[in-house]
């Protein structure tokens, strides 16, 4: 039983990257992902790849520059609930910083479960700092550790634990 089993996840930029990763870590805990990016041949592979494995995960071609185009309108919160209700989403996920502005009570009366991603970030050495400032860029660890020790410890990060019932 995964922590997703009947929720539909929406992800958007997940053919590469973080956002593939995503893709694959909602759908092996249950949920059904749409997941939409402007790179059309990695996400028809990455569906392929999830529809061989057994998951229920659809590409679509997205656009995300073009917020526009799906025609909503409201101050953050209410644009990314319409946003929501548009795709059919019943959750959303925003970054820990989301807390600081987004009103909570939009999302409840629209029944749109909001998740916030709460993880232990990965430290790793700093130069020029005396204690360990997270949440910069990968820039920022490759700039400190070059190529070879990065790569290792992006690779060790699968070895973090998850937090129970949290992004």
């Amino acid at each position: 039983m995964g922590r997703l089993d009947g929720k539909v996840a929406l992800v958007s930029g997940g053919s590469i990257g973080q956002g593939r990763e995503e893709v694959k870590l909602f759908c092996e805990e249950g949920a059904k992902v749409v997941f939409g990016d402007i790179r059309d041949e990695e996400g028809y592979l990455l569906e392929k790849e999830l529809e061989i494995q057994g998951f229920d995960a659809t590409y679509i071609h997205l656009d995300v520059t073009k917020e526009s185009e799906l025609n909503v309108s409201g101050d953050a919160s209410e644009r990314l609930v319409n946003i929501c209700e548009l795709m059919n989403a019943d959750t959303y996920v925003s970054g820990i910083g989301g807390k600081n502005y987004l009103k909570e009570e939009l999302f409840e009366e629209k029944n749109i479960k909001l998740q916030y991603q709460d993880y232990v970030p990965l430290k790793y050495k700093q130069n020029l700092s005396d204690e360990f400032i997270s949440n910069l860029s990968i820039i920022d660890l490759l700039a400190n550790n070059g190529n070879d020790e990065s790569l290792k410890i992006i690779k060790n990060s699968n070895n973090l634990e998850k937090k129970d019932d949290k992004c």
